[in-house]
């Protein structure tokens, strides 16, 4: 996820739908920053997100989705968060944390992501999973 892609994907979104979080639609990841500014355009316009069967919503676009006041994701869709490298310095997980608790993401939620170190992978699963899926209205 970019800068550029974000652009291209808050102009096919600003007419209304859904954001498929897909491997096409930025999906895998990428910048950091770039998601959250996508989740926060998210937000602000009211954009749900999908998370389709087969595919993959990570990192980056993982924060995103956060920023989504709803959720649905299929059973065989992966939303998988990861920890940034480098670590964030503390000055930006306050601002994460901020951020994620506007978005409503529940605290639980919240302190998993914050706790993962550089490169290591969280994929919510069970609870923890129903609890995100749940906060996003899904």
């Amino acid at each position: 996820m970019s800068d550029e892609r974000v652009q291209a994907l808050e102009s096919d979104l600003s007419d209304g739908g859904t954001w498929k979080c897909d491997r096409w639609a930025g999906g895998g990841g990428g910048d950091y920053i770039a998601g959250l500014k996508f989740g926060a355009w998210l937000a602000e316009h009211r954009v749900p997100v999908a998370v389709p069967a087969g595919e993959l919503c990570a990192s980056a676009a993982a924060l995103a989705a956060l920023g989504a006041p709803q959720m649905m994701k299929s059973a065989r869709g992966v939303l998988a968060f990861h920890g940034p490298t480098p670590a964030l310095p503390p000055v930006q997980k306050i601002i994460l944390r901020s951020l994620l608790t506007i978005w409503k993401v529940p605290d639980r939620i919240v302190d998993r992501i914050l706790a993962l170190k550089p490169g290591e992978m969280w994929i919510p699963e069970g609870d923890d999973l129903e609890l995100l899926v749940a906060s996003r209205g899904g």
